[in-house]
């Protein structure tokens, strides 16, 4: 089989063992003949085995072989730093890849073209993935559920006080990058409303518009994250404090006990 025609097939090989590698480090052969649709027999034939697999993935990535597992993760993690040095979305691939020490063929071959990599980065590494997590599990204390989120909202605003602020007050090449965004209608604030729904469905908050409540949380929480980072000089202070004093305000109101009458 000459050179070519061998890169020709272990090509959707590597590709496979690449979409596992982010699932799960450990994965087997029996993992990679199911990814692929090939026999345990042929994928010997053609790759070697795993080790084989696993030290040309690294080579072409430019790791060492321990490294292949956490690379989508890294590549994120550069995209933030990336983001907040240049103070603008408007940032490179070759910015990117040179924060997370990688080539920038490892890149395109992770999440393919900057709109993609940059859709990436807003639902995995931002506060969206926290309310993923913790929204649609509704637990039996609305309390603690809000507070986490809040926490992890008021926390991410706290540690990137710049990327809060493009996101909601963006320049206009900002607005013409996340203009190219795809909209992703499991967003935020649709499974804050989702969670209400069920918390009022369970007996848990009284009746109300969950839209309603949705973005009257939302509203609290961002106002916290965005107000203080841009409008104070007061710090944010600790997110979990700031949580509590959100949620009990949110659930219990504001007003004293006689009403908020003198």
């Amino acid at each position: 089989m000459s050179s070519q025609n061998q890169n020709n097939t272990l090509a959707p090989i590597l590709s496979a063992a690449r979409r596992l590698l982010q699932q799960r480090e450990d994965f087997t052969m029996d993992d990679l003949a199911a990814e692929t649709g090939l026999s345990r027999a042929t994928l010997y034939r053609r790759s070697g085995g795993r080790d084989a697999l696993l030290k040309r993935l690294a080579r072409e990535d430019g790791l060492a072989v321990g490294e292949l597992s956490n690379i989508r993760e890294r590549i994120l993690l550069a995209v933030r730093r990336t983001i907040k040095k240049a103070g603008s979305f408007n940032v490179t691939v070759d910015q990117v890849a040179a924060e997370a020490g990688v080539g920038v063929a490892t890149i395109y071959r992770h999440f393919g073209v900057k709109e993609e990599l940059l859709q990436s980065f807003v639902e995995e590494l931002t506060p969206r993935r926290e309310a993923r997590e913790i929204l649609l599990r509704p637990g039996p204390n609305v309390a603690e559920d809000l507070t986490r989120f809040a926490t992890q909202t008021i926390a991410f605003a706290k540690e990137f006080q710049d990327f809060i602020g493009m996101v909601f007050f963006p320049d206009d090449k900002t607005k013409e990058l996340l203009g190219h965004l795809q909209p992703n209608p499991d967003r935020t604030l649709s499974r804050l409303k989702k969670y209400f729904e069920v918390q009022i469905a369970r007996g848990r908050l009284r009746s109300a518009d969950p839209f309603d409540l949705a973005t009257t949380f939302a509203g609290m929480v961002l106002g916290i994250s965005i107000v203080k980072s841009q409008y104070t000089n007061e710090p944010i202070g600790e997110p979990v404090d700031l949580a509590r004093k959100i949620v009990d305000t949110f659930l219990n109101g504001a007003a004293s006990g006689n009403g908020g009458h003198s």
